[in-house]
């Protein structure tokens, strides 16, 4: 009978070692103790503070064009070539090529959208007074297929010889949609395509021949972003968005959980959870057939400098927020006040956003922590 017993603790003991094995203190002056278990839930946050700031669009592959409720938005692009090439009696044919990604409302009931192209060489186009420089024309671009194609003709006369630069921009026409698009082909940045038809030749079909003289991609692509006035409520709500480099620092006090006298503690999972209003948010579908509505998010804590990636689902709860690296680092620098700064981290790629509450009490952490004494 006491075999029994003793193989049956024996099997407990096993059990509660295999559920979360601790990881080993190297310290060996300390003993660990397996079963020092401990659960705190913070809510110490002490401030939350917020900012935005435009992004270096330069160093993107393309960006959004369109307006919807709250944002409105265009891009513009710098092109070099050779000042050789503009020989008027060669160059007869300039096309930009683009291509359209996808469309919010995704798969709406509209299949085109309307862009107006303009030349914004020697300025800075402001979207807030629609002035975007020397117009150019305006196109449709299905939107209804996805990836689409976009070709777009530049008058011949835009082009003097001599010529080495050009700056030129898409900007939204009547259609409440933003779009994003970016390059076409096996470029990722919009092309301008320079095209010569040579006199009285044809092909074995009868077609005029044709010969590309140059293809060259965009230097750098910028977006140009208004937001609509009063549309966010700043009162109430730290917004995260994707369109300009938004962050949310929170200032929370971990002292509680500091162990008391010859202790060290092990943090083995602590996770993150600010306050997030799903309804004052937009989570938008990737594409159609994503059956989950997710926001990409990173975590940093600027003294260590350790980043964290954290996913919110559709619903506002979620799928990955585990940062204890973050807890732990800042513990062992014996740190009682951690920073956390919160921001979107694929920047550029996803109209939606989120709401987090200004309310400190309302954003927690929940800590599991196990401990090492000693002896």
């Amino acid at each position: 009978m006491k075999i029994r017993i003793f193989m049956s603790l024996l099997a407990t003991t096993v059990l509660f070692w295999s559920c979360d094995e601790p990881q080993p203190i190297t310290d060996s002056s300390f003993v660990y103790n397996p079963f020092a278990f401990k659960q705190d839930t913070l809510n110490t946050v002490s401030s939350i503070t917020s900012g935005t700031s435009d992004i270096a669009w330069g160093d993107h592959l393309g960006g959004w064009v369109g307006f919807n409720e709250f944002y409105k938005a265009g891009v513009s692009m710098d092109f070099t070539f050779p000042d050789t090439l503009f020989d008027s009696t060669l160059v007869d044919s300039v096309r930009i090529e683009m291509r359209h990604v996808l469309s919010f409302p995704a798969m709406g009931t509209d299949t085109t959208v309307y862009f107006n192209m303009f030349e914004t060489t020697g300025m800075t186009p402001d979207i807030s007074t629609e002035s975007y420089g020397d117009p150019l024309g305006s196109d449709t671009v299905l939107i209804d297929g996805g990836n689409d194609y976009w070709s777009f003709k530049l008058p011949s006369e835009l082009f003097l010889q001599g010529d080495s630069a050009i700056s030129l921009g898409i900007f939204p026409g009547v259609d409440s949609v933003l779009s994003l698009i970016h390059g076409s082909g096996s470029s990722l940045r919009p092309a301008l395509t320079f095209y010569s038809h040579e006199a009285d030749t044809v092909d074995s079909a009868g077609n005029a021949i044709i010969t590309q003289l140059y293809h060259g991609i965009a230097d750098t692509v910028y977006m140009h972003l208004m937001e609509t006035p009063d549309i966010f409520d700043r009162e109430q709500y730290a917004y995260l968005h994707q369109l300009s480099q938004d962050s949310i620092i929170f200032t929370l006090d971990i002292e509680s959980i500091v162990p008391e006298g010859d202790t060290l503690i092990h943090i083995s999972s602590a996770s993150f959870f600010p306050a997030v209003d799903t309804l004052a948010s937009r989570l938008y579908y990737a594409t159609e057939d994503d059956t989950l509505r997710s926001f990409y998010l990173s975590v940093t804590d600027p003294i260590s400098e350790i980043t964290i990636d954290v996913q919110l689902g559709e619903s506002g709860s979620y799928l990955s927020n585990e940062i204890n690296t973050l807890i732990q680092a800042a513990l062992d620098d014996e740190r009682t006040i951690i920073d956390l700064v919160l921001r979107p981290n694929h920047i550029g790629y996803d109209p939606g956003f989120i709401a987090i509450s200004k309310l400190n009490e309302e954003t927690e952490i929940q800590i599991y922590s196990s401990m090492a004494v000693r002896p």
